[in-house]
């Protein structure tokens, strides 16, 4: 479709954005403790620039050292001296000569990381017990902020986002559940807007009143007492609207108490995209002309566009939609394939373990200055034995570089874990992903043979230069008495086709993402589902605990029952003995299934590198990993080949 909503103009006061594409601002954590902007961060956003997007919002940005912006041991970006003018320089020239426009971020942590806020109080929100600002700091901090955005027009941004979203100090002004002052700076909703209004004075004050600024705002606070969409979100929209931004971007609190919360600002595969465009749809009704952005996992430009279209919102902002694929918007306005985000979170998680961006399905993020691949000096014939991710990547790698290439797969379908891993209803963007793969193969000149097991006289018998070996994993069996009943399926088995799956009552051996994932796909198809975990709790190799909190309130909502401290005894004809603390007892099970994991498939790996000198190993068959290090290891193989 041609997409004529999301590829028109529009105008931030008189600064014309070519299309309403805007990439949010999320963190790189990698600013250097000199605070200037590095080669690797330019090129970053310089990449998204080139890929099409029309206005590009930095990264939280210090704007005062009044208050700590020291996060976790590391210093984050900052605009509060002089001296760090030239670096935003090299930066807002790089995204201009890229094509997109840039706004700046300025903020300030307050009470979320214990240090100040306007009231001293425990909160969910806080880290600690802050201590409360003194007014001489309240206006200090303002005047820093008009500072900041008078740098920001000097560094070239074509304007300034005033952060006053996710429970910074900003937001904590704003909101009622954390605003207890009773001087001219709480109080009254004039009161508590007084902070952010006072900031926008001082910016226009400093930098010109013919200087865009646009206002990110939580439109629901996870707080008892605070913002819950509704008249109160608008009455701060519209306050903010009314003193002159150009643009509110709604946002949302999600607190540092995880919680689940029906508006998660980055929301997970378990979870509905699109999650905050109810609440930006309910500003923009209510203050028509006034532009809006929406956000919370756009990752699709047919929705994206229907949300413009219908009026719910003006722009949209992607955030990990363009980790995963930088060039999202021109790949959509010319009708390209993309790279689709499958929303597992890793990069968030991975900012909040104070670690640079990474991303599961693009092994160059934060890596674009490197070189692309290179031309081979000698073609070669390259073997590539197995067809998950890192199999594909090592074969697209090694074609891009001008050998022949063959790819190889036992099943009848490409994917590797992909495949079973994309079928319960709860991981349909990994689904999208292998089909994203499927077609950069098809436009490859890779050879792709499915259904081939291949064996190591088949190996000798081609006689490839080079052998790339992605045989991944074999199911870790436990040893349990009648493990080998014909009613025992494994969960790959199981979710690559669930008609194997027979009766009702079906037990699940393991509480992994695995089991829990085959879980959900079986009752999704009527069964009655019981898991058996051996460990204290579900998904325990799952780092991320808002996943976790996902899964397990997906699985109340199906029905599915758990034991965890508890392990599988014996199987038999129809029913499974279990004993855990309690003591034993008898479940019924028609079905027994295996998730208790798997193990790199050396035998395989072996075997077939007797056959070639040169042999490159990737993905699960030489460690354990997740998509992003089969990615990773398959892209690398393809490149040393």
């Amino acid at each position: 479709m041609p997409y004529q909503h999301l590829f028109s103009p529009i105008k931030l006061g008189t600064l014309e954005i070519k299309n309403r594409v805007v990439m949010a601002p999320m963190g790189t954590d990698l600013a250097h403790p000199v605070r200037v902007w590095g080669d690797e961060e330019i090129a970053y956003f310089a990449e998204r620039a080139k890929g099409g997007v029309g206005l590009i919002i930095s990264p939280f940005t210090a704007a005062t050292k009044v208050l700590s912006d020291i996060l976790r041991g590391r210093p984050l970006m900052a605009i509060n001296d002089d001296a760090q003018i030239p670096s935003h320089k090299r930066m807002t020239d790089a995204v201009h000569a890229a094509g997109a426009k840039m706004f700046l971020q300025t903020a300030i942590f307050g009470g979320k990381f214990g240090e100040a806020a306007p009231t001293s109080m425990y909160s969910p929100n806080y880290a600690g017990l802050p201590r409360e600002l003194t007014l001489d700091e309240i206006w200090r901090i303002i005047d820093d902020f008009g500072q900041a955005a008078r740098r920001a027009r000097e560094a070239g941004y074509d304007g300034v986002e005033i952060h006053g979203c996710h429970g910074y100090l900003i937001g904590q002004f704003i909101s009622p559940a954390m605003n207890k002052r009773t001087d001219e700076f709480g109080g009254s909703f004039e009161g508590r807007m007084k902070f952010p209004v006072e900031i926008f004075r001082a910016m226009k004050k400093y930098a010109g009143d013919d200087f865009p600024l646009g206002f990110k705002m939580s439109a629901w606070e996870d707080l008892e007492g605070g913002v819950k969409g509704g008249e109160e979100a608008i009455r701060i929209a519209r306050r903010m609207i009314d003193e002159g931004v150009v643009y509110v971007h709604v946002g949302t609190l999600n607190t540092t108490v995880e919680r689940l919360s029906p508006y998660p600002s980055v929301p997970c595969m378990y979870l509905p995209r699109n999650t905050l465009l109810p609440l930006a749809h309910e500003i923009k009704r209510a203050l028509g002309d006034a532009t809006v952005i929406g956000t919370g996992s756009v990752i699709l430009p047919d929705e994206a566009e229907q949300f413009i279209a219908e009026g719910q919102c003006d722009m949209v902002a992607l955030g990990r939609t363009l980790l995963a694929e930088p060039h999202w918007a021109r790949k959509a306005e010319q009708g390209q394939r993309i790279r689709p985000c499958i929303r597992c979170n890793v990069c968030h998680h991975q900012l909040w373990k104070a670690e640079p961006l990474i991303c599961q399905v693009n092994p160059y993020l934060l890596k674009e200055v490197q070189e692309p691949v290179q031309p081979a000096s000698r073609k070669k014939r390259v073997m590539v034995v197995g067809g998950g991710p890192g199999g594909i990547h090592a074969a697209l790698a090694a074609a891009a570089r001008g050998h022949d290439v063959t790819l190889y797969e036992k099943q009848p379908e490409l994917g590797g874990m992909l495949y079973p891993g994309s079928r319960p209803a709860c991981k349909e963007e990994v689904g999208l992903y292998l089909e994203y793969l499927k077609g950069e193969l098809a436009d490859s000149t890779v050879k792709v043979k499915t259904g081939v097991e291949v064996t190591l006289d088949m190996v000798r018998q081609e006689k490839p230069d080079a052998l790339i070996l992605a045989v991944g994993s074999n199911v870790a069996v436990p040893d349990i008495p009648g493990i080998d009943r014909p009613h025992v399926v494994t969960a790959i088995a199981a979710l690559r086709d669930r008609s194997l799956v027979k009766g009702k009552h079906v037990v699940i051996i393991g509480g992994g993402d695995v089991g829990c994932e085959t879980a959900c796909h079986l009752a999704d198809a009527g069964h009655e589902v019981t898991i058996i975990e051996i460990l204290g709790e579900l998904m325990t190799d799952q780092e991320i605990n808002n996943v976790k909190m996902v899964m397990y309130a997906l699985l109340k909502q199906k029905g599915v029952t758990y034991y965890t401290s508890n392990q599988v005894t014996q199987i038999d004809e129809r029913t499974v003995e279990v004993k855990g603390p309690e003591g034993g007892r008898t479940l019924p099970a028609d079905t027994v299934v295996i998730a208790t994991g798997v193990r790199p498939n050396e035998v395989g790996r072996e075997t077939l590198r007797l056959g070639c000198a040169e042999v490159h190993i990737v993905g699960d068959c030489g460690s354990l990993g997740r998509i992003r290090e089969a990615v990773a290891s398959g892209d690398l193989a393809g490149r040393l080949v």
